[in-house]
Formats: C-alpha cells, structure tokens, sequence
C-alpha cells in the first residue's frame, strides 16, 4: 500500500505518486468524522477571521460539495495504521455513529475498498475545516441534522515515513499554489522556517532529487559558520530552495522556452555554461523572497531560545489578534 514517491518531479507529482490508486474505481468519500486533525503541515488558527468565516459559512450551508478536496492518510505520524477506537466512538453523536457503520459496510462489500473499513484517517490538508465542521456537526441546533454529518471528497496518500518532509513542503506549496481557505499569517511562516531549518536536508532528498542534494551538500562545507543553520548540512540557500519548491520546479518546465528564445536573440546556440548560468540566476530570483523570510525570522526561530520561546510568541499573536478584534 505504502507508495514511494518520483524525486526531483513538481509538486502535483510528488503528492500523485504516493495517492492511493483504486484502480477503475473514484476514490471514496469518506465520513467527516473519520478524519483526524493533523496539525503536522500548519498549526490550527484558532483566532483567525477566515477560520470564523470557515465556521459560519459550513452552519449556514452545509458541505458544498464543489469544496476543495481533503487530502488524507490511514496512517500516523510515525507511519503506524490507524483504526477506529472505542474513543473515538464515544465522542460522535448517533448520526456520526451511523455514518460510520454504513461507510465501513460499503467498504467491505468492494474488495479494492476493504482496507478503508475501520480506518482512521490523518488529514495533511484541511485541517481548519476537520475542526471547525466537526465542532458544528454536533452542536445541538445539528446534531440531528444529515446534512450536517456529510461524506467528504478526499484525495487518500500513503507515503513512506521517510518521505514525510518532502510532503510536508509538497503540501505547503500545494496551499500556496490553489490560495488556502485559511490564509497563511506571520508566525505560520516563522513556523515553516522552523520546520525545514531545523531538519537534516537528507529529509528533503527525495523531493528536490540527487543531483540538487549533492550541489548543497558541497555547498555547505564551504559555507561560513554563520550561513549554517541549526544543523550540519542545513544552509540558508538550501532552507530557501525547498521552501520555494512550487516556484522553482514552475520553472524549469518553462527553462527550455526561456533558453530557445535567448538563442534566438543571440543568433547561435547556448553553450552549457551559459545555459547552468542562466538557470542559476534564475533559481536565485525564485528564491530571492523565502530567502527574506528565512532571515526575517531567524531569530524568531532560534532554537537556542528554548523551546517554550515560538510558544510564547505565538500566544502573544493570538491575543493581538483578540484586542484587534474586539476594537
């Protein structure tokens, strides 16, 4: 079941290779109670206008099904399958227990679908819609309502556990690329910068592919104390480059038009130094703006401060946005 992913492919290939391939058949939909916060990709907004925006819109319309698919795993975050517990049971209300058996008896009758019954699912993408519906569905004017307690369109990935950072970066960028529901704040950027500086860039190997690993691996041995960022191998230029991945592998499928058209000016054929050139420039123009944001947020990030310090700042941004509210 577990699929490995292509190295060194754009972002919609990357979270295609590891999506769980049923064959002839459409993906299931899955009860919304089924799916579980996975706050591995971004942290949950609770104070955000867009999430209370999220919240009135579900109460007043329900599941549109023209909705933004899910994207989902039956697996944790240490790669364990999960399955339905007692506890989860006890915590929906008889709609969602309903729901539930129903979806697991279909299941079960279909053979490319039997691995589905009685399965958890961790939700990579759409987190702020699994909490705020969910909250909703058994609020007491719709606890007893159907239509409250709906299927949801999920896209199902199974990537290896090695693979969980590249998907993690694939999934930031897939927010980016299709504008997110709940838009992305300061401290959810100084947290991205975290999240990859803080990883071995080994992590990312088989995202941005072989040939871009081993560039940064040389890179930074020559790299100054000060450009070495929270681990051995992590640098500046390299955090910017997986943070910027949507944008750089946006272009190089346009590379060779680029190339076509400065030979055309020019009158003769590139020669592989030029062509490294230009691409090398390039990639420093896409990654000019995470490159800000890395050192924008360095010292917000810093582990040194202790791990308590992003918490502090983050509580601080939330009751900020609280006072701004209120006024």
């Amino acid at each position: 079941m577990i699929r490995e992913p292509k190295a060194g492919g754009a972002i919609t290939n990357i979270i295609h290779s590891v999506t769980w391939d049923f064959g002839d058949l459409p993906t299931p939909k899955i009860p919304l109670c089924r799916l579980v916060p996975f706050c591995r990709v971004r942290q949950f907004q609770t104070s955000s206008i867009q999430t209370e925006a999220l919240k009135k819109s579900f109460e007043t319309q329900c599941y549109m099904e023209h909705a933004s698919a899910f994207h989902v795993s039956p697996f944790d975050e240490n790669g364990e399958p999960m399955f339905v517990k007692q506890e989860d049971k006890d915590k929906w209300d008889t709609l969602w227990r309903m729901e539930s058996n129903v979806f697991d008896a279909e299941m079960l009758k279909e053979p490319a679908y039997k691995e589905l019954a009685n399965r958890m699912f961790s939700t990579w993408d759409g987190n702020h819609r699994v909490i705020t519906w969910t909250k909703v569905s058994m609020s007491p004017e719709k606890t007893n309502r159907k239509a409250w307690h709906p299927r949801v369109r999920c896209v199902i990935i199974v990537p290896p556990v090695h693979v969980y950072k590249a998907i993690e970066v694939a999934m930031h960028n897939l927010n980016a690329s299709l504008h997110a529901t709940v838009q992305y704040d300061w401290i959810q950027y100084a947290e991205r910068c975290r999240q990859v500086l803080s990883t071995p860039l080994n992590a990312y190997k088989a995202m941005i592919g072989d040939d871009v690993y081993e560039e940064f691996e040389k890179s930074h041995l020559k790299a100054p104390p000060n450009k070495v960022w929270y681990n051995e191998n992590m640098t500046a230029d390299a955090a910017s480059y997986i943070l910027s991945y949507a944008e750089v592998t946006a272009a190089k499928e346009l590379q060779p038009d680029v190339e076509a058209e400065e030979e055309k000016r020019l009158g003769k054929a590139l020669t592989t130094k030029q062509k490294k050139d230009m691409w090398d420039a390039k990639v420093k123009e896409v990654c000019a703006t995470w490159q800000h944001v890395v050192f924008k947020y360095s010292t917000i990030v810093n582990p040194q401060l202790g791990p308590e310090f992003l918490e502090t700042v983050r509580e601080l941004h939330d009751q900020l946005a609280k006072i701004k509210k209120s006024k």
